[in-house]
């Protein structure tokens, strides 16, 4: 009796140690946003300011502040966070490129969770360079399938004497809302400190900015399950290379349609996402699925690019949004078998590997040799059906020693001609039978 009684006890100290855990409201406006950064649009002002931010772990209070405030239109969530900071001339910004570890720059998160199956984790440093993820509830922030997803949203950031301030612009259409769709959202915000290594946030996590348990709570959002009958959890966007790249779009539909698809390739840019343009006729699902034969154009290859895929209504509605973030392998690569040729070896042998989109056109693999910038013999072509390993050796026989390079060109139909030039010399070697009549007797 006594010992339960210690356990009601202790059960009551430990409900009355757990933190409370904070609420927002989203404030639900109209009027255009400028995503600059400045949070100086009119409608800002109708948005509660939450504050209230905390140590990571319970630690305290930190040594400056941070706020944010979090409203709603139509088509997409808009978030305003500022941060206090004496010497924003000093924030640290290293990471530039797209989903690099910007969490160790001054840097915010925002991270929410609209459904049962994934929350989402939105984050920018202090020279505006994204990151995102969409985390599996079972797999959590380490699963690849994580750090693979990329979101279509734009973000950008101010400085100002005191402070630095951020602004994101989340499109419904990218959070895979549907009948799952909770009410009430889960939601956390974090801030890094970079050079105080300082970190805070609004709920009172424990863990790091991921602990799920503790985040708080979004309310007001009003989002209606029928507004939202496409389900792209699932979409999955194959390997891209330079050429004519093909998949099956194929997306669950609760509703027939009709659907309009659009769809946009281009070099990767900090801003607002590329303008999408239609991809054939508007479209009805069958038999509970929506499905189209894509054609994904590919011109460039080593250089970070995006595709940008968008299934609107007959409105004009985005209902899905979805970015990959590619970058297309070089469609040709040579690498000799040694830089340096014996005349005992009789041939120069290269292997060269072609990358380039399924599907394509047969073309020809031509080789030649040339010195000085002159051909030397004449050139071989082999036939090219398919992306693949190809082995390349040319004769050498009778040729002097000197300095060669062996010339590779790729060419297919539709596609582009590419090319590699290989140097290397031909020298007399040691087992050579010329070597050995040219040295030192023994």
């Amino acid at each position: 009796m006594r010992l339960g009684c210690l356990m009601v006890m202790s059960l009551g100290l430990a409900s009355a140690a757990e933190p409370e855990l904070p609420r927002a409201t989203v404030a639900r406006v109209t009027g255009a946003m400028v995503v600059d950064g400045r949070l100086d649009e009119p409608f800002w002002k109708q948005t509660a300011e939450q504050g209230g931010f905390g140590r990571l772990g319970g630690k305290g209070t930190p040594s400056v502040a941070t706020t944010f405030r979090v409203a709603a239109d139509a088509t997409a969530l808009r978030v305003g966070i500022v941060c206090q900071e004496p010497n924003p001339e000093q924030l640290v910004a290293r990471t530039s490129r797209r989903d690099g570890p910007i969490w160790s720059d001054d840097s915010v998160e925002f991270l929410v969770q609209p459904g049962p199956r994934f929350y989402y984790q939105f984050a920018v440093n202090a020279a505006a360079a994204q990151f995102d993820a969409r985390v599996p509830l079972e797999g959590g922030a380490g699963t690849a399938e994580a750090t693979l997803w990329d979101g279509v949203w734009q973000t950008a950031v101010h400085r100002e004497a005191g402070f630095w301030s951020v602004e994101l612009r989340l499109p419904w259409a990218a959070l895979d809302l549907g009948p799952e769709t909770l009410g009430t959202w889960r939601l956390n915000v974090g801030r890094t400190a970079a050079r105080r290594m300082e970190y805070s946030a609004w709920a009172p996590v424990v863990k790091g900015f991921h602990d799920l348990p503790r985040f708080g709570y979004l309310d007001g959002l009003a989002i209606k399950p029928t507004d939202y009958p496409l389900d792209g959890s699932r979409l999955q966007i194959p390997p891209l290379r330079v050429g004519g790249n093909r998949f099956r779009l194929r997306l669950p539909a609760r509703r027939a349609g009709p659907y309009q698809v659009k769809m946009a390739v281009q070099r990767w840019a900090p801003g607002p996402p590329p303008a999408r343009r239609p991809v054939g006729q508007p479209l009805s699902a069958k038999g509970g699925e929506l499905a189209m034969d894509l054609r994904v154009p590919v011109k460039e290859a080593g250089v970070l690019q995006q595709l940008v895929v968008e299934v609107a209504e007959a409105s004009g509605r985005p209902l899905l949004l979805r970015a990959h973030l590619f970058q297309a392998p070089d469609p040709l690569v040579a690498n000799l078998a040694w830089p340096v040729a014996y005349a005992g070896d009789g041939q120069v042998r290269a292997a060269v590997t072609v990358a380039l989109a399924p599907g394509f056109a047969p073309g020809l693999l031509t080789a030649r040799l040339t010195s000085n910038g002159k051909a030397v013999g004449k050139p071989t072509a082999f036939p090219l059906p398919r992306s693949g390993d190809y082995p390349v050796a040319l004769p050498l026989t009778g040729l002097p020693d000197d300095l060669y390079q062996l010339e590779l060109t790729a060419r297919v139909p539709e596609v582009g001609e590419f090319r590699e030039v290989l140097p290397f010399y031909k020298v007399v070697g040691p087992f050579d039978q010329a070597g050995r009549a040219a040295g030192p007797s023994s």
